[in-house]
């Protein structure tokens, strides 16, 4: 199996064409702003996603077994982790 999440890369490029856009559209092209609407629109598609397909939000290895994705994090975790770096960097 794949070491990708496929759909999650696919949640992010349509979230932050979002984000791109919505920056655009306010005429403000800093990083923050487009992470601040990134993030957010992430996190909901990712987690609406896992919910409507049954699958569990946060995936773990079975105890006592490596697994390769030991480091994995899901993409609503990624929005959320931007959404709070974004603010950071506006207000700073």
């Amino acid at each position: 199996m794949s070491g990708f999440n496929l759909p999650g890369l696919g949640l992010f490029a349509v979230a932050f064409s979002i984000g791109l856009g919505a920056g655009a559209a306010l005429g403000d092209d800093r990083e923050g702003v487009q992470m601040l609407v990134a993030g957010p629109v992430l996190a909901v598609l990712d987690g609406g996603w896992r919910v409507a397909r049954g699958l569990p939000l946060v995936r773990s290895a079975k105890p006592g077994q490596l697994d390769p994705r030991f480091l994995y994090l899901p993409m609503w975790l990624w929005g959320l982790f931007w959404t709070g770096l974004g603010a950071y960097y506006l207000v700073r």
